[in-house]
């Protein structure tokens, strides 16, 4: 038992060194954590004007299970991101699993280190809901940090149990793509969820008569959620039955998921997510790839590097779930100016995603410097494959507008999303570097802060210049459009590396 502890606790340090590590130098230094700890006060700001909604007191009913319901589908979702990235993304497993270290033990690490590691990505919003509730609704709800472990120690069983279920019902491939999908919508809809009261605020003024729109918290006023936010409140009985509820759910996974997971994280991480190959499709794809011209050869072999990786979806959870709330706003306020934003400000975030994707999975940086064609014929294919996907988007969100009868909004959207796509993808192309191979291994996400905020800036630009056509006011309106596309134009004078940084 001694050893089986010395084992657990070394572990279980390496593979939270690991997790720290894979953050970046930035998130490891002291300007990192102050970054983070500011943005957590920040976070304070608007989870109190939501509180607030429900009443000083929270007599609102239905609104201490609505926000349970947040934090149960923020966890569910960092439970089930990290159970896939465990599954997925550590080397070490096949290695550890054919290790004289006890099964048992390696089960309990992951665990733990998801437990651990949940609980600290849902800490950035539920920590702000905990204060803020025992701000407004007094010292009671300082249980509710009780009630978060213990819900966490629940919930992490349970989405690393539904993971090994999926992957031994449809195998690794299609478990991974299932498991992202779900973490998505599960943290759009908590995204969401903090909208609801602008939401509720826009229905009542165009509904003055209509009632208070606090009633739409009533839906929510049933089991469990009356049970957990009864706990969460300090109320014994459901507390301790909540704290027995998590310890025993980790007490099953120990028992049970040990053979599920042992076959469950050997067939992750073992398949590369392409299908067994035969002879014939091998040698159709090499005479393929003589039949057309170099740019199409070069703009799919960029594409390929983006729709191969394993974790595209979770890497692009931040801009969908940014935008899919953004398309519910646009219906609640005026619809055109809201889908235009929509298509002119995201299509730029997802065209700078899809370039630093395209960079960072480049595995072989080294041949495209040393190959005879132009270099920057190369990083302009990649720019422009870059920017395909989000300018289809960008036009289709432009018909739709057209379809509502706005034809002038609906060009504007289509021109200046493939216009921000383009200076996005261009820009993220010619700045930001390749990843080294330790960097590869640990999957760690591109750093395209900057290039992140230049999409937003000239997105927000244009939107504000089509706020200014639709409230009547052409003149400046144009001024404005002029603005955001010289600005977006700019990128364009970004001049590419000299040498292409490998490492």
């Amino acid at each position: 038992m001694k050893r089986d502890l010395q084992l657990f606790r070394r572990i279980l340090v390496t593979d939270l060194r690991i997790y720290f590590r894979s953050g970046g130098k930035s998130a490891q230094s002291l300007g990192g954590l102050m970054l983070q700890l500011l943005m957590l006060g920040g976070l304070h700001v608007p989870v109190y004007f939501v509180l607030s909604s429900l009443g000083r007191r929270g007599e609102v009913r239905g609104g201490a299970e609505f926000a349970v319901l947040l934090a149960v589908l923020l966890i569910l979702a960092a439970a089930f991101q990290r159970s896939l990235e465990t599954l997925y993304n550590r080397g070490d497993l096949p290695l550890l699993l054919s290790s004289p270290v006890p099964l048992r033990v390696v089960v309990a690490t992951r665990l733990a280190d998801i437990a651990f590691t949940t609980a600290l990505g849902s800490a950035i919003v539920v920590v702000p809901l905990l204060n803020v509730a025992v701000l407004l609704f007094g010292p009671r709800w300082l249980l509710g940090w009780l009630a978060w472990l213990a819900g966490t120690a629940f919930l992490v069983p349970v989405a690393l149990a539904f993971t090994l279920a999926l992957v031994r019902r449809i195998g690794a491939r299609r478990t991974r793509v299932g498991v992202q999908l779900l973490g998505i919508l599960i943290g759009v809809s908590a995204f969401a969820g903090f909208q609801i009261s602008n939401w509720m605020t826009q229905i009542q003024l165009q509904n003055p008569d209509g009632g208070s729109g606090r009633s739409v918290f009533v839906w929510f006023a049933h089991a469990p959620l009356t049970q957990i936010a009864a706990a969460a409140s300090g109320h014994p009985l459901w507390l301790g039955l909540l704290s027995l509820f998590g310890a025993g759910a980790l007490w099953w996974a120990l028992q049970r998921l040990s053979s599920d997971f042992s076959a469950g994280a050997l067939a992750t991480a073992g398949d590369t997510g392409d299908g067994a190959a035969s002879s014939r499709s091998l040698a159709g794809a090499w005479r393929g790839s003589f039949t057309h011209s170099r740019w199409s050869t070069l703009v799919r072999k960029e594409l390929r590097l983006v729709f191969r990786d394993p974790l595209l979806l979770v890497r692009s959870s931040t801009q969908i779930v940014m935008i899919v709330p953004g398309l519910a706003s646009a219906f609640l306020y005026r619809a055109s100016v809201g889908l235009a934003s929509v298509a002119l400000v995201g299509t730029a975030l997802a065209a700078a995603l899809i370039a630093a994707l395209m960079t960072t999975n480049d595995e072989a940086p080294e041949w495209a410097s040393s190959s005879p064609l132009p270099r920057h014929r190369t990083i302009a294919a990649r720019a422009f494959a870059a920017t395909i996907a989000p300018a289809l988007l960008g036009w289709l969100i432009a018909v739709v507008v057209l379809i509502l009868g706005y034809p002038v909004v609906a060009l504007i959207a289509g021109l200046g999303a493939t216009l921000n796509s383009a200076a996005t993808a261009w820009l993220t192309t010619c700045t930001v570097r390749h990843h080294s191979l330790e960097e590869r291994a640990k999957n760690k996400q591109p750093m395209i802060i900057g290039q992140t905020f230049f999409g937003m800036v000239v997105g927000g630009l244009g939107a504000g210049g089509i706020g200014l056509w639709e409230g009547g006011n052409p003149v400046a309106s144009l001024l404005l459009l002029a603005v955001a596309a010289l600005a977006a134009g700019s990128a364009f004078m970004v001049r590419p590396r000299r040498v292409w940084r490998v490492g």
